[in-house]
């Protein structure tokens, strides 16, 4: 994903990517720029199912948890 990027912008090519690239939709996992700076390796499970507001809600819930480590 490019720098800058919020969670409902991400969510878009994320959904194209779970649903239509990968095999499984279980596949996709990711991690963000502030965990990496706090030194947070667990990467996070993209839905398998659900929509953009789903996937954007665990996007903003992935940097919430991040920040308040």
């Amino acid at each position: 994903m490019p720098a800058d990027t919020t969670a409902g912008e991400a969510a878009p090519f994320l959904l194209w990517l779970r649903d239509t690239y990968l095999p499984a939709p279980d596949l996709v996992r990711f991690s963000s720029e502030p965990a990496v700076e706090r030194g947070i390796e667990t990467d996070w499970r993209l839905p398998a199912d659900g929509d953009r507001a789903r996937v954007t809600d665990e996007l903003r819930h992935h940097l919430s948890v991040v920040e308040g480590a």
